[in-house]
């Protein structure tokens, strides 16, 4: 899949799954889910937690037509620097979709809950959650993989 693709598939999760929760006070939903190569989702999670809803979907069969995971979760963007863009004076709440493939590409769009604003392919390619999720799809893959060989 290429860069374009992958961040319509993640600018797209940001329409399917809406925000709950706009003044984050709080506890937003999270949701992770598998797609396909035409950017169809095939299956979903939603939590609380990034991380829960990432093992939640893990444990389940990979769906044969996947071709990797996203994750959709609220969050703050702010300057950069020593403190957390959570605490930051000037921080925006975003909702913040990530993709990423079997082959471990990535993207990513943020949209700007105050304003709406739309910023595509905002450096998903390293970080806990993109890390995360490659451990939650590697592990899908392989238990997916071990159960064909059992039966």
């Amino acid at each position: 899949m290429d860069l374009h693709q992958l961040e319509k598939i993640a600018t797209t999760a940001l329409v399917l799954y809406p925000p709950t929760n706009q003044e984050m006070k709080t506890s937003p939903v999270c949701t992770a889910f598998f797609f396909d190569i035409d950017g169809k989702h095939l299956e979903s999670v939603n939590s609380q937690d990034v991380y829960l809803a990432l093992m939640t979907l893990s444990y389940g069969i990979f769906p044969s037509s996947a071709v990797g995971i996203g994750m959709v979760s609220p969050g703050w963007m702010g300057p950069t620097g020593e403190t957390a863009p959570g605490d930051h004076p000037e921080r925006k709440a975003v909702e913040l979709a990530t993709v990423l493939t079997t082959s471990f590409e990535s993207a990513s769009a943020v949209r700007v809950i105050e304003n709406g604003e739309l910023l595509e392919n905002q450096e998903s390619g390293s970080g806990p959650l993109v890390d995360a999720m490659g451990a939650a799809l590697f592990r899908c893959v392989i238990s997916t993989i071990h159960s064909d060989l059992d039966e």
